[in-house]
């Protein structure tokens, strides 16, 4: 039996599981029980503005927990109708060394209950999917690469990192426990892991045919790692990156900024989604608020001359750069970190030269008073890999985004234009390259992906246009946590809108050095995803170092709307239990997506394709591979496919395509033969036709213009071959038992593709 190895590997059961997977009768609006969340007397009464909620003050308390030197820990605790949740306040004063030690101090036990063992235990759970061939390859890319990054780092940086693990133990220690991480080692790993996923996919797509020679890229990466590294990588590169997945490109942040000539109050707001599935489950142990007062290290020479500023970030126990996520220093400088998939890495840096992309960001926090002195610190850096940096200005009512590879530095407005001047008004930002130059080097795994991206930018940049004198922060809120699709023009659970399933944490700063009112705010994940629920508001004092509890508060867009709000909820949850890639995953997301269903059944929301075509790609993917209960899953599957058919005409064109080639593979694997030829040719054809436009780069409203290539080449031919595959159908025989199996793809919930 094949288990659920890692992301996107195809569902399949033997014939003898001992478990049938949960699937039921699709209900057509029956009742149904909705699932309530528990009642609490303490956040039973929330208060209602015309524009979002707030708990009631006596829901939130704030008290100190312990001190180390000039740190102090506080942790916050709100009272939701979903049960308490905490966020930790960490007061910082002394250089990144020291601080960090301090963080590992006082957030000791919290980090080992937090991401940076997800990190590893991913990591770990991945290589063990692994045959040894394609194993020896993945270690050997592995060491090679991250003995190369942390050599390249600067000595702050990698202090720090030892300083983090020192504090950890001390503190583990302080309390008679013995450490989980016993070595340095672990938390490297893990600290190192983001910007290594991002290394590692760029030098494997290297060997994709859109990207030039396979022979340049096995030499370059003979030259850096050996020619025994590389030899292995190209003779099992359809292991480990087709068939396993070595790096799934699924990044879906999105960043908004009004300059305070945009805003309602004068005052900038810079919002951002940070989504990240690879710490879905521990994020949210233990978020951080992080208050930071860094001080120059005096042994060391290259740092800026002047004093550091002061700032605020946003980030989760263990994390060391928190300013490399989001955040804001006091001199109104906002920032946040948006990473991207492209070939244009360089993991051969010179000695001590480069920085990881969110620790740089965190340098510009604390280094730049203007755009103009954050560009200086990013072009004067090496860096490994593809990201973003989204810089506000309040002080200059200025914004700016930065395209960052290792090759080249562009600054970019709404429309993509490289400009010699900043912005001022408004900015969107997401996961994808608006510089042509860039979007030759980019890539993307599936189509969906770029579906997504174009659907995200042109939706949060059209509603930020639209907001002109009336941006404030429930209009903020209200945007991170839309659910609008740009192609099916309507709202969808999740896929193409920016509110992400794989929502992990939001956040919002309001900016005015001016004034000294700053604030700043976090979600408290009381819902899921994050974005849904409640931002922990703090006012910012930078001059005595205080954050100030302002409430908590919530976007209103489903005031009134709470059922639909709470299938959100369960469908985050069910895409949770099936990134565990187990059988009981399956089993638990199962009965997460029927809640969901109801939830939607409960809120009068009929024209949602989400459910259908998960519980339909689901039940035909497990179809494929169980022969004992092929007909009973082929048949759910069909019910489920002929409701998407229904709705096709305003489905996009892609999904249309793979909802009547798929539902032509469910129903004749259900035993139904009754489509004519002439149907089945119809279908095909269509679903060719929707490819083939792709291919072309045709100038269609449902096709993202995108230079250098074809984006999810790969994805597209294998669609292609699938549907291929369902139209000869295998057999000469109308009988679903002796149809042969197709390895259809993959279930990707976060997309829905």
């Amino acid at each position: 039996m094949k288990a659920f190895l890692v992301p996107f590997v195809i569902l399949s059961f033997s014939s003898g599981a001992s478990a049938k997977p949960a699937f039921g009768p699709r209900q057509e609006h029956a009742p149904l029980t909705v699932m309530q969340p528990p009642s609490n007397p303490a956040a039973s009464v929330i208060t209602t503005s015309s524009e979002f909620l707030s708990l009631p003050k006596d829901a939130i308390k704030c008290r100190e927990i312990a001190r180390y030197g000039k740190n102090v820990r506080e942790d916050c605790t709100y009272q939701t109708a979903r049960g308490a949740r905490t966020i930790h306040k960490l007061t910082l004063t002394g250089t990144f060394a020291e601080n960090a030690y301090a963080h590992g101090r006082l957030l000791s036990l919290e980090i080992e209950q937090g991401s940076l063992n997800e990190a590893l235990h991913n990591i770990e759970a991945f290589e063990k999917t692994l045959k040894p061939l394609p194993l020896r390859a993945v270690t050997g890319l592995y060491q090679c690469y991250e003995s190369r990054m942390i050599r390249a780092a600067s000595d702050e940086f990698n202090e720090g990192v030892r300083q983090l693990h020192a504090g950890y133990i001390a503190g583990v220690q302080a309390v008679g426990r013995s450490p989980k991480f016993p070595e340095a080692s672990s938390l490297v790993r893990a600290t190192y892991s983001i910007e290594m996923g991002n290394l590692l996919g760029g030098i494997i797509h290297r060997f994709s045919g859109n990207f030039g020679s396979k022979t340049g890229a096995f030499l370059n990466l003979a030259h850096e790692c050996g020619l025994k590294v590389a030899s292995q990588v190209m003779t099992q590169l359809d292991e480990i990156m087709i068939e396993k997945g070595l790096i799934k490109d699924k990044f879906a942040c999105t960043g908004v900024v009004g300059t305070p000539s945009w805003t309602k109050d004068g005052r900038l707001v810079h919002g951002r989604n940070l989504e990240q599935t690879a710490m879905i489950n521990t994020w949210n142990n233990h978020p951080v608020v992080f208050l930071v007062d860094e001080k120059k290290d005096p042994t060391d020479k290259t740092a800026a001359t002047r004093a550091y500023h002061r700032y605020v970030a946003f980030g989760t126990a263990g994390l060391i750069f928190p300013g490399g996520i989001s955040g804001m220093n006091d001199q109104g400088i906002t920032v946040s970190l948006h990473q991207f998939s492209t070939t244009a890495v360089d993991g051969s840096q010179p000695k001590k030269s480069a920085a990881m992309m969110p620790f740089l960001e965190q340098r510009i926090l604390r280094e730049a008073s203007s755009i103009e002195e954050a560009q200086k610190i990013i072009e004067s850096s090496r860096v490994f890999s593809g990201w973003t940096i989204f810089v506000g200005d309040a002080r200059n009512n200025q914004v700016a985004s930065f395209e960052i590879t290792p090759k080249r530095i562009t600054r970019t407005d709404q429309n993509g234009a490289v400009r010699a001047r900043w912005n001022t008004g408004y900015m969107a930002q997401v996961n994808m390259y608006l510089n042509p130059r860039k979007q030759s080097e980019h890539f993307h795994g599936r189509y969906n992906n770029l579906l997504e991206n174009t659907s995200r930018f042109t939706i949060a940049t059209r509603k930020l246009r639209e907001l002109y004198g009336k941006l404030d922060l429930a209009y903020t809120m209200n945007i991170l946590a839309d659910h609008e699709d740009l192609y099916e023009k309507g709202e969808r659970t999740f896929g193409r809108s920016v509110a992400r399933v794989s929502n992990i944490m939001s956040s919002i700063v309001i900016a005015d050095p001016k004034s000294g009112k700053n604030e700043a705010y976090m979600t408290i994940a009381d819902s899921y995803p994050a974005v849904q629920g409640f931002y922990a508001g703090f006012d910012v004092d930078f001059s005595n170092m205080k954050l100030t509890s302002k409430g908590a508060f919530k976007n209103g867009n489903y005031i009134g709307r709470e059922d639909r709000e709470n299938a959100f909820h369960e469908y985050h949850l069910a895409y949770k239990a099936y990134s565990s890639h187990t059988e009981e995953g399956l089993q638990k997301a199962l009965v997460r997506l029927d809640a969901f269903e109801a939830s939607n059944h409960a809120a009068r929301v009929t024209d949602d394709p989400v459910f259908d075509y998960i519980k339909g790609r689901f039940a035909l993917n497990i179809a494929e591979t169980n022969t004992t209960n092929r007909l009973e899953y082929a048949s759910i599957a069909a019910l489920h496919f002929k409701v998407l058919e229904s709705m096709s005409n305003y489905l996009h064109p892609l999904r249309k395509a793979n909802v009547i080639m798929l539902g032509m593979r469910a129903r004749e694997l259900s035993g139904d033969f009754s489509l004519s030829s002439q149907e089945r040719k119809f279908r095909f054809d269509f679903a060719k036709s929707v490819v083939q436009a792709i291919l072309k780069n045709e100038k269609r409203s449902w096709i993202p213009q995108m230079s250098g290539y074809v984006h999810a080449r790969d994805d597209l031919e294998k669609k292609m071959a699938i549907w291929q595959a369902i139209y000869d159908r295998k057999t000469e025989k109308n009988h679903p038992s002796v149809l042969k199996t197709i390895a259809i793809q993959d279930v990707d919930m976060g997309t829905v593709d």
